[in-house]
């Protein structure tokens, strides 16, 4: 842990940066809002000089269970624990984080293609209709 580690500060910021509110629209996910999320939280667990990656395999299993852990340990006690849960915590986010900015940007690139197919079939139907209006 770097020496300057405050677990009441990364406690508090687990509630403030690490968490997936307001990450949406009335349209759906907002893609600018989620990197810019993502980039803080990589700023702010850069303090580790680790890859978030590379502890989420061991994580993975237990992570939905994180939150409940550390809430019930009184901020008082077993500190070297609760060091380890928002480390973990975290990480998980950052994973998480990055797969749903992934999912988004392949959802978005969908719509994309999909909204260029219907306008290049209304188009090719108005210039049949064009054609055939002018045959006969």
């Amino acid at each position: 842990m770097p020496e300057d580690y405050s677990l009441e500060k990364n406690r508090e910021i687990l509630s403030t940066l690490f968490t997936f509110s307001d990450l949406k629209t009335y349209g759906g996910a907002n893609l600018g809002a989620i990197h810019e999320r993502l980039i803080k939280t990589k700023e702010w667990f850069s303090i580790y000089k680790v890859s978030a990656m590379r502890f989420y395999p061991r994580i993975l299993t237990r992570n939905r269970f994180l939150k409940n852990i550390l809430s019930s340990i009184h901020p008082d006690q077993k500190k070297a624990a609760q060091i380890r849960l928002t480390f973990e915590m975290q990480a998980a986010y950052i994973v998480e984080c990055m797969d749903l900015f992934i999912d988004e940007i392949i959802h978005e690139q969908g719509r994309m293609q999909q909204s260029d197919n219907a306008l290049r079939h209304k188009t090719t139907c108005k210039i049949r209709h064009n054609r055939f209006k002018y045959t006969y």
